[in-house]
């Protein structure tokens, strides 16, 4: 072996992996056996916001503490962390309403399905039920096509915003961040919108859902870059730390760009080339781009000049979040909860859960050899031409639409 304590860092990993991929499924089946099927969707879409906001949470959070404690204690807060909502859950979380002596929640509400009981309502049976199902395997290939779009975005969307959109890394963050954000907003409110205005009828929200994924993916392909316009090389001298000149203003206004007369300019130290950000006045850092501001780059003998942001990226951005964020929770599984008998929950979770990761880990090969197979050369340097890698993120999108469409006479099950 290469590297000494390879093997066992493997093992440790994917004993990792194995762990984690149990926290969802027995969650999902408390869901179904103690929500009925009219209220279900606003619980699962609430308790689905745990993807955006645990991720954004465990990201911050544990940049913090290894910006302290150095990166070992990113590895002993996030096992601690883990351990402690372990011990929560075991406390907390409640067996199915019969090991109380409670009857079924479809009774107890009387809200039953409309599809008919299986005949051997065993649990093996309702497990191979699953199998048979052919609504499960549809929802499993949409929910496969939705991750190849879902993790291409989020591994390498950064990336696609700086070097085809001409975005900082930062400001390529704040992009996805928006995203988050309506991603966080469209699940939690696509369960509550499909019960309370569709009377739990998924199909309608997620078809809609995925025009909004489409969408929001077309948006990002088709608008421009961040690039507007360049300036005389000479203004460069008036760029230093502090103040906005009013020449340099000038010359901006010119390009539509309007930061105010007591804009802040800030040089960036890291870049490649002479780099400065302008940022109207806020609570912010100076060095965290706005939405009036732009970026500054010196390069081919004259000043470039890039929007931070373009509001038809914010505009793409936030549709596409919010079409995600549904899918997430609809195509990640509470369809398949919702079509399969109750007794079956886990399996259902767990085949749609298996074929979807199958998709985002097909998606990181397939991508990064679209993105590595296709660099040009721009002005010197080499880039990405990710044409290829968009395209093939769109038609993932396209394909998960089709096959929802598919899914519109599925029936709940008890």
């Amino acid at each position: 072996m290469r590297y000494p304590g390879y093997a066992l860092f493997l093992a440790l990993w994917a004993l990792h992996g194995w762990f984690q991929s149990m926290g969802a499924v027995p969650s999902g089946v408390a869901l179904s056996q103690w929500f009925s099927n009219r209220e279900r969707g606003r619980y699962y879409g609430a308790w689905s916001c745990s993807h955006s906001i645990g991720e954004g949470v465990s990201v911050y959070a544990t940049a913090v503490v290894v910006t302290w404690y150095g990166w070992q204690s990113g590895y002993w807060f996030a096992a601690a962390f883990a351990a402690g909502t372990a011990l929560l859950m075991y406390r907390t979380l409640a067996d199915r309403p019969a090991t109380y002596g409670l009857p079924p929640v479809a009774d107890y509400r009387n809200d039953h399905a409309e599809a008919a009981p299986l005949n051997d309502d065993s649990v093996g049976s309702a497990q191979r039920e699953v199998f048979r199902n052919p609504y499960v395997w549809i929802v499993c290939f949409a929910s496969l096509a939705m991750y190849v779009t879902r993790y291409g975005m989020t591994s390498w969307g950064p990336l696609y915003m700086q070097e085809a959109k001409d975005y900082s890394l930062v400001a390529a963050g704040g992009l996805f961040f928006v995203a988050k954000i309506f991603e966080t907003f469209g699940t939690f409110a696509s369960g509550m919108i499909s019960d309370i205005l569709f009377k739990s009828r998924r199909n309608v929200v997620t078809i809609a859902c995925c025009l909004f994924m489409v969408t929001g993916l077309g948006v990002f392909a088709m608008t421009p870059t961040t690039f507007v316009g360049t300036m005389d090389r000479s203004l460069s001298a008036s760029l230093g730390a502090g103040t906005l000149g009013p020449e340099t203003a000038k010359a901006l206004a010119v390009l539509g760009i309007h930061p105010g007369e007591e804009a802040l300019v800030a040089p960036i130290k890291a870049a490649r080339m002479p780099e400065w950000t302008v940022n109207a006045p806020s609570w912010m850092p100076e060095w965290m781009p706005n939405w009036h501001g732009c970026r500054i780059v010196e390069a081919d003998g004259a000043l470039r000049v890039y929007k931070n942001y373009r509001m038809s990226h914010l505009i793409g951005a936030s549709v596409y979040g919010m079409g995600i964020g549904c899918l997430i929770a609809f195509l990640g599984g509470l369809i398949a909860i919702d079509i399969c008998s109750k007794k079956a929950t886990g399996a259902a979770m767990g085949l749609v859960g298996l074929v979807s990761y199958i998709g985002a880990t097909m998606q990181e090969k397939v991508s990064g050899m679209l993105i590595e197979g296709n660099k040009i050369t721009v002005g010197g340097a080499q880039v990405h031409d990710f044409t290829p890698a968009m395209t093939f993120w769109f038609c993932s999108a396209v394909v998960c639409l089709v096959l929802s469409c598919f899914l519109w006479n599925a029936k709940q099950r008890d």
